[in-house]
């Protein structure tokens, strides 16, 4: 349900946009606070992301290791941009097929905010697992009737979340 187009983490067809920015907003977030932290290093830093530019997940993940090299902190960026952040209708909309049992159950996403949750929260919906980490997606089964929302690369409540390119191949292997 959650479709991601080519690599970006968050691109204009994300259920999430305009409500949490798209991949290529965070990029420019982390852009200028590259910038403000030093003219210099954002020069050199945008020549070096010129030779990947084409690989838009490397392209992502380096400005954000470049503006927030500790994992902490990244979180911590995530967790500004979420927190700040509406329901989208089309997470409403989600939370209502949900809510209904007719049509599924379970949602796997890429996204790392809680949108759905909040969303699942505001229909009135109390029973639902959210699988929030690595070792949540343990327990998902394909057995129950329950509602469950599985975020595959985890949430920004965890610094953990798997969000850059090499953070996605560790989860994944």
């Amino acid at each position: 349900l959650h479709k991601i187009k080519s690599h970006r983490r968050c691109s204009p067809s994300s259920i999430d946009v305009p409500e949490i920015p798209s991949a290529s907003s965070i990029v420019d977030i982390c852009k200028n606070t590259v910038r403000k932290m030093d003219q210099e290093l954002f020069s050199y830093y945008d020549e070096t992301s010129k030779e990947f530019a084409s690989n838009g997940m490397k392209y992502y993940s380096s400005w954000i290791e470049y503006a927030y090299p500790n994992r902490i902190n990244r979180s911590h960026l995530f967790k500004e941009l979420c927190s700040k952040s509406k329901i989208s209708s089309a997470n409403l909309m989600l939370a209502q097929i949900l809510h209904s049992c007719e049509f599924a159950n379970t949602v796997f996403t890429t996204n790392f905010d809680d949108s759905i949750k909040k969303a699942l929260n505001l229909m009135g919906t109390k029973n639902f697992f959210c699988a929030e980490n690595i070792m949540d997606n343990l327990v998902v089964s394909n057995q129950t009737k329950d509602i469950q929302v599985i975020h595959v690369h985890g949430t920004f409540n965890f610094y953990d979340c798997a969000n850059l390119e090499k953070e996605i191949d560790n989860v994944a292997t």
